[in-house]
């Protein structure tokens, strides 16, 4: 499946940087998606430098947004000069916070892992 020069309807874009959005429902598999979307479009961008960073964070950027937001979410990859930005949104009013647990803890440490990658915040829309 090809994200490039396409909007989300469909259409043609003139951008052809451009990268659609990928939907992906609560389940499962939505992270292995997500992945393998980051890498595609970082590897068709020319930034395969960052695809391994780029995979791990929105894998665990989807994983927390279909466990605790259990809705539909929206991964979009939106090149921005030298950077690249990975958005991963989601029909939760709450907004994510850094768990504070404990070296041994099991869970709770995905956001840890996404600011190692990189930086991460939270845009309300």
């Amino acid at each position: 499946m090809s994200y490039f020069g396409t909007v989300p309807d469909g259409r043609q874009n003139a951008d052809p940087g451009a990268v659609a959005p990928l939907r992906l429902a609560p389940v499962g598999s939505a992270a292995a998606a997500a992945r393998r979307y980051v890498a595609d479009a970082l590897h068709r961008l020319g930034h395969d430098d960052l695809i391994d960073s780029a995979r791990l964070g929105v894998s665990e950027l989807v994983t927390n947004a279909c466990l605790h937001a259990a809705s539909p979410c929206v991964v979009r990859v939106v090149p921005s000069g030298t950077t690249m930005r990975i958005e991963v949104s989601d029909d939760s009013s709450l907004v994510p916070v850094q768990s504070r647990r404990q070296g041994t803890a099991g869970t709770g440490r995905g956001l840890l892992l996404v600011e190692a990658a990189g930086r991460w915040g939270v845009d309300a829309r």
